[in-house]
């Protein structure tokens, strides 16, 4: 094998196992931070009435189209 087929075989590893990494690394995180949960709005009080939904940016982090007023 030569330098240049081994380049291009790890492109090519590289462009199929770091989609595959990414997302098994961001569930796991996601799963050990809580964020998979609902938040608890009972204590809120009573939905008045609703406007839909929207982006927010909570300390930092966008919230996109899951905010509601």
């Amino acid at each position: 094998m030569n330098q240049t087929q081994l380049i291009i075989l790890i492109v090519a590893m590289f462009v199929l196992v770091f989609p595959l990494l990414w997302i098994i690394i961001t569930k796991s995180l996601k799963k050990a931070s809580g964020m998979q949960t609902d938040a608890d709005i009972r204590p809120l009080g009573q939905l008045l009435e609703s406007f839909g939904t929207g982006s927010a940016r909570i300390a930092g982090i966008n919230h996109n189209h899951c905010v509601e007023l």
